[in-house]
């Protein structure tokens, strides 16, 4: 899928599955509860992990391509 949002952070709370991210545009920077920080700019490929609990903060022209697996809400 595509998503794309506006600047912002969220918290996310034991991620239900393993997220495929490819950046197009805009930056995101992640702090896991552990206090262990990344940040991925367009270009960037990467997996958020099932399970990840931390924050996400998003530049004001983000958008990425994203697969997720298994899809969320399958048992």
């Amino acid at each position: 899928g595509v998503w794309q949002g506006s600047a912002g952070r969220v918290s996310i709370a034991a991620y239900p599955s393993d997220e495929l991210w490819h950046i197009v545009s805009g930056h995101v920077d992640f702090v896991s509860e552990a206090g262990e920080a990344q940040s991925f700019g367009a270009g960037d490929c990467f997996v958020l992990p099932k399970g990840y609990s931390g924050t996400a903060e998003f530049s004001d022209d983000f958008r990425k391509i994203y697969a997720m697996s298994p899809a969320l809400g399958a048992a």
